[in-house]
């Protein structure tokens, strides 16, 4: 009978974590189409509009996989390469019906996480007043000597410098997806577990739980009658 048991969990282990996170996530969406219904703003609609974001690296990563694929069959010396190298990839990435949904399953669920979170950010700043980007302000003033971190960043290193970690962020939001993809295509199963627990809670209480109670913007979105915020030029 235990025996029985055990194969039978054995058999869902995957769908321990996934229906969860898929409840989740879809719970998440759900909400914030209803709470963004009176402003026609759309969770689905916004991923939609970005799913370009995903596919590119999606499509690259299938393009890179495949092309190693071939090289390793054409380094074989193997009577057919194709065949070859189709085998290859059906022994990484095929198994079980479980395995397949636990390797989907992220790749459809975090696009509508991250569309939900830009989403809820985006109806926050419009019903709900920023009031701690101030407090912020004074302890960047305090860590900094009395400066604000872009005034200490600019005193050293000039505006490049601003221009420089925009740059390290744009970079930072292309590795994101790729990590998502590979963490959800290649990590082991225990390893892709734990990084797609951990990865839909963290967004879900600091990206909406957290930015309700705690609701700071970028000081450059704020008016500059705030006293934290730095005058555009100086930006």
């Amino acid at each position: 009978m235990q025996g029985g048991t055990a194969r039978a969990t054995s058999k869902f282990v995957e769908f321990l974590w996934i229906a969860p996170l898929a409840a989740a996530v879809l719970g998440c969406a759900l909400a914030v189409d209803m709470i963004g219904a009176g402003d026609r703003v759309s969770t689905f609609g916004v991923l939609r509009q970005g799913i370009g974001y995903w596919m590119q690296p999606l499509v690259m990563l299938i393009e890179i996989v495949t092309l190693v694929a071939l090289v390793v069959a054409l380094a074989a010396r193997s009577a057919s390469p194709l065949r070859h190298a189709g085998s290859l990839l059906r022994g990484q990435f095929g198994g079980s019906a479980q395995i397949v949904a636990a390797r989907l399953a992220p790749l459809l669920l975090i696009p509508i996480l991250f569309a939900a979170v830009g989403v809820f950010k985006t109806l926050l700043g419009q019903s709900i007043r920023f009031r701690w980007d101030d407090r912020f302000g004074d302890m960047d003033r305090y860590l900094l000597f009395g400066l604000q971190a872009w005034e200490f960043t600019h005193a050293i290193f000039g505006p490049a410098a601003t221009i420089f970690l925009d740059r390290i962020y744009t970079f930072w939001v292309f590795l994101l997806p790729l990590a998502v993809l590979g963490f959800a295509l290649f990590a082991p199963r225990i390893d892709r577990a734990r990084f797609f627990v951990a990865f839909g809670v963290t967004w879900i209480l600091l990206g909406i739980v957290g930015a309700f109670l705690v609701p700071p913007p970028a000081p450059a979105l704020l008016p500059t009658s705030v006293r934290s915020t730095p005058p555009d030029s100086a930006v």
